[in-house]
C-alpha cells in the first residue's frame, strides 16, 4: 500500500547517506614506506600508526591526525557542517570526509570498523532495529483489536444470515477490511523513524528510539564543563619552564604525551608544530594526566593533583626560562632582569578562568602551562532557554574556582568542581537520576552517562565506539538541547494524534460496516486512507525547527 511504501521510504532515507559514503572509500591509499616514499597499497593493509597521504579531491579512508599539510575538508556527511573546515597539523580528520585543496599527511588512529563512519552506521542500524516499548504496546493493542474484529465480523455474519443472507458475506468482509489495524500498527514506528532521520540529518545520532520518550520526562540537566559548556579548544595564556631543559624539547615531550590523551587539553598540545618523540610505557589516567618513558626518565603531564600523586617536587620559582612562541594563542614574552616574564604578568591572569597543566620529569617540575578555554558561542541564550523549563547543574573535574565563576555568570546555583568520574556518579545518584539528563564528553564521564535517564555526548573528538551515551552530538554543543527536547515533545504529540485517529476511525467505521452501509471496496478505500493519513502525519516531524547553525 501507499502508506507502507512511505514508511519504507522514510527508513531508507536514514540509511542512504552513510551507505553512499562507505562505497566512496578508496580501495587503495598512499602509505609511507620505510624509505620515506609513498606507495599505493590496498586499504585493508593500513594499520593504526601508519602514515598515509591523501591527495586533493580524494576521500579520507581512515580516522587520523594530520602530521603535515593544510587544507579544507568537507565533513558534511559526518557532521552536517556544510562549510568545508580548515585543517592543519594536529587536527583530527575522519573517514568519509573529503580533502578539497592540498595533500595531507596523516597518522592513522582508527581503521575499518573502528572508524567514526563505521560507528555511525552501526548506531543508525541499531536505532532502526531497536524495538521501542511504545511499538510493542501498540502491536499488543493491534493483536487484541484483530481478535475483537474477527469476533465482531463472525457475529455480524451470523446476524445478517438471519436478516438478509445474500448480504452476510459482504458485510462480514467489509467489517474485516474497514477495521484492519494497519493505521494502529503504523501510528508509532513511522513517527519514530521520521524523528531519528530528522535528528540524523542535523548531525545528532540517537541510538534508541525510546530515548525520545524518556526525554519528555526530564526535569534536571547535569552539565560537564570542559568541552561541553566551553569549546574545548584551549589557548596558551602564559607559561614558564624550570631548570636547564630546552623549552622546545619540553614542548615536544608534552605533545608526545598528550597525543595519547582524550582530554580536551590535549587538543592544544597536539596542534603544536614540533616533532613527536618515541614515548614508551604510556599510561593514561582519565581526567588527571598522562605518563610515559623517554630517554630513561618517567615524564608526567597533567593537573596539580596528578603531580602530587606522582611525588613531583614543590614548584621552584628560580632559574625561570622563557617558553618559545607557541601556536594557538601564545602570548608575547620578553626578558626582565635575570628571569623571563610574559605580558600576562603585567596584566594578571584571571586565575579562576585558567587551567593549569604541569610537566614533570620523574619528581622534578619542568614546565607550567596556563591555558584558557573559551565558552561556547550563544551559551547565555541556551542556558536561559533551558533554565525556564529545567533545573540546571554543573558537575566538572575542573577546579572549583573555574566552575564557580562560570556558574555564577549564568546564575546556576547547583555546581560542583574537582570531581572525578566516580564523584559525578555519586552526585547523580543523590539527585533523581530517573529524571536527569547528563551531557558530557562521552568517555571521561562514562559511569555517569550510563546511569542517567538520558545521556548526551558532545563532540566528535572521542571515538563513538567508546561512548556510553544515548545521544551523540556530532557537531553541536548544548545549544542543540532545546531542539532535542522540542523534537521529543513533537514526536510524542504526533504519536498520540495518530493513535487517537486510528482509534476514532475504527470506532466510527465499525458500526457503519456492521449495519451494512459500507461495501467492501469502500471499506478498503477507508482503510487505506486512514493508514495514509497516519503516515503523512508522521512526516510532519520534518517541520521541527533545526538546531542553531544547522
Amino acid at each position: 500500500s501507499i502508506s507502507r511504501y512511505l514508511e519504507a521510504h522514510t527508513r531508507r532515507r536514514a540509511r542512504h547517506n552513510q551507505q553512499h559514503f562507505a562505497r566512496l572509500l578508496p580501495d587503495a591509499v598512499y602509505q609511507r614506506a620505510a624509505d620515506g616514499e609513498y606507495r599505493l597499497v590496498p586499504l585493508p593493509a593500513i594499520r593504526v600508526d601508519d602514515h598515509i597521504r591523501v591527495l586533493p579531491t580524494h576521500t579520507i579512508p581512515v580516522d587520523g591526525r594530520i602530521e603535515a599539510g593544510t587544507s579544507r575538508v568537507d565533513e558534511s556527511m559526518l557532521s552536517g557542517e556544510s562549510t568545508p573546515q580548515y585543517k592543519q597539523a594536529g587536527d583530527t580528520v575522519l573517514a568519509g570526509s573529503t580533502n578539497l585543496q592540498s595533500p595531507l599527511d596523516i597518522r592513522v588512529t582508527q581503521t575499518g570498523q573502528q572508524t567514526t563512519l563505521a560507528a555511525i552506521r552501526r548506531i543508525s542500524a541499531r536505532a532502526e532495529q531497536h524495538r521501542s516499548p511504545q511499538i510493542d504496546r501498540n502491536e499488543t493493542l493491534a493483536r487484541h483489536t484483530i481478535l475483537a474484529v474477527l469476533i465482531l465480523a463472525a457475529a455480524g455474519y451470523l446476524i445478517w444470515q438471519w436478516i438478509a443472507p445474500a448480504r452476510a458475506f459482504d458485510i462480514a468482509l467489509a467489517v474485516l477490511v474497514a477495521t484492519c489495524p494497519c493505521a494502529l500498527s503504523l501510528a508509532t514506528p513511522t513517527v519514530l523513524t521520521a524523528a531519528l532521520n530528522h535528528a540524523h540529518k542535523h548531525a545528532i545520532l540517537i541510538k534508541n528510539s525510546d530515548t525520545l520518550d524518556r526525554l519528555t520526562r526530564i526535569k534536571r540537566i547535569l552539565f560537564d564543563k570542559t568541552g561541553t559548556l566551553t569549546a574545548g579548544k584551549y589557548q596558551l595564556r602564559a607559561g614558564e619552564t624550570y631548570g636547564d631543559a630546552d623549552p622546545h624539547t619540553l614542548l615536544a615531550i608534552a605533545k608526545s604525551l598528550e597525543t595519547n590523551s582524550t582530554h580536551p587539553v590535549a587538543w592544544y598540545f597536539s596542534r603544536q608544530e614540533t616533532a613527536t618523540l618515541p614515548m614508551t610505557n604510556i599510561s593514561q589516567h582519565s581526567g588527571k594526566g598522562v605518563s610515559g618513558d623517554w630517554q630513561g626518565s618517567r615524564w608526567h603531564i597533567g593537573s596539580a593533583a596528578y603531580m602530587q600523586e606522582n611525588g613531583v617536587a614543590t614548584l621552584e620559582t628560580t632559574d625561570i626560562k622563557s617558553l618559545p612562541p607557541l601556536a594557538g594563542g601564545g602570548v608575547a614574552q620578553r626578558q626582565r632582569g635575570g628571569n623571563t616574564a610574559t605580558d600576562a604578568e603585567e596584566n594578571p591572569i584571571d586565575d579562576a578562568n585558567t587551567t593549569h597543566v604541569y610537566l614533570a620529569e620523574n619528581t622534578t617540575l619542568r614546565a607550567h602551562y596556563r591555558l584558557s578555554d573559551p565558552e561556547r558561542p550563544g551559551l547565555a541564550a541556551t542556558l536561559s532557554a533551558l533554565a525556564a523549563r529545567y533545573h540546571l547543574a554543573i558537575a566538572s573535574g575542573d577546579r572549583s574556582a573555574n566552575v564557580a565563576r562560570l556558574a555564577t555568570r549564568y546564575h546556576i546555583t547547583d555546581y560542583h568542581g574537582d570531581l572525578r568520574p566516580n564523584d559525578k556518579l555519586a552526585l547523580l545518584e543523590a539527585h533523581d537520576p530517573a529524571h536527569t539528563l547528563m551531557i558530557g564528553d562521552g568517555i571521561n564521564d562514562a559511569p555517569v552517562l550510563a546511569r542517567a535517564a538520558v545521556s548526551v555526548a558532545v563532540g566528535r573528538a572521542n571515538p563513538l565506539s567508546q561512548t556510553h551515551a544515548d545521544i551523540v552530538f556530532m557537531k553541536n554543543g548544548p545549544e542543540a538541547l532545546p531542539y532535542l527536547f522540542d523534537l521529543a515533545t513533537r514526536t510524542q504529540r504526533i504519536i498520540r494524534q495518530n493513535l487517537t485517529w486510528a482509534a476514532a476511525y475504527n470506532l466510527l467505521i465499525l458500526p457503519l460496516a456492521l449495519c451494512g452501509y459500507l461495501t467492501p471496496w469502500i471499506a478498503a478505500l477507508g482503510m487505506s486512507t486512514s493508514s495514509l493519513l497516519v503516515t503523512a502525519n508522521a512526516l510532519r516531524i520534518q517541520r521541527t525547527a533545526p538546531p542553531p547553525g544547522a
